[in-house]
């Protein structure tokens, strides 16, 4: 019933949207008015939701303004690269919009690292598409990589999630290289801690089993298994796995 409520709002929304000329938003008071907004909300979630820096929680309602960041993020830079288009590959052009898309990404890069990637790379498209010349793209990129080791480092769990998706078993921690600079094997030990579960691969290997049982035909609509306490969240992060199990 929740998914049907937000799904008539947004229909509602879309077509209200369908009816606007998108150029009304290539003006300043949107585009800068509407990233003002939402910096300040990005900075006002650290303070209201100080676990998860993520939620507004509004009674049965949670808001999470770094969706609303992707959209804003778009309008500004488009009406930015529009504006400055004849100089697009200047100096100071470059550091006004490396400025503002670093304070988007870096404010929700220690919340959702996923999110940030999706800002950072919308952001690159847009000024790929306006003419960025390529050597700056490539600095961009090494300096968005380099940004992305420093934030998945910060977080140790980020780097469990990967060994948890490519090596399970921490095998590649017990090679002769390895066992050199680390002999007492801390570095397994530290990884295995900062797991956010016990066993890493519980959520791949549950989704698997979802879309296997499943097989071809499905199921049949809400007649499956793996949504019944096996894996979480089954209307949202995991939903594609139940979609293939019952349909």
């Amino acid at each position: 019933l929740r998914q049907v409520v937000w799904a008539c709002a947004a229909l509602f929304f879309m077509l209200l949207l369908k009816r606007w000329d998108y150029r009304r938003f290539n003006t300043s008071p949107w585009a800068y008015g509407s990233m003002l907004v939402i910096l300040l909300l990005l900075m006002l979630v650290y303070v209201l939701d100080p676990r998860l820096h993520r939620w507004f929680r509004l009674g049965p309602v949670n808001l999470q303004p770094s969706e609303f960041a992707k959209p804003v993020l778009i309008v500004f830079l488009a009406h930015f690269a529009a504006r400055r288009a004849s100089v697009i590959n200047r100096r100071r052009t470059l550091i006004c919009a490396a400025v503002i898309v670093s304070l988007v990404t870096g404010l929700v890069i220690a919340a959702d690292l996923g999110t940030a990637v999706v800002i950072a790379a919308a952001a690159a498209v847009l000024f790929l598409v306006a003419g960025l010349e390529r050597r700056f793209a490539l600095v961009a990129g090494l300096i968005l990589f380099l940004l992305i080791s420093i934030a998945v480092a910060w977080k140790p769990y980020r780097i469990a999630r990967i060994f948890g998706h490519v090596n399970p078993d921490y095998s590649w921690l017990d090679t002769a290289l390895v066992r050199t600079f680390d002999a007492e094997g801390k570095a397994k030990a530290w990884l295995k801690q900062s797991a956010p579960t016990r066993d890493s691969t519980y959520h791949i290997t549950q989704s698997l089993i979802a879309v296997g049982s499943g097989g071809i035909l499905g199921t049949g609509p809400m007649r499956g298994r793996q949504k019944l306490l096996y894996l979480p969240e089954a209307h949202t992060d995991f939903i594609s796995a139940i979609i293939g199990e019952e349909l």
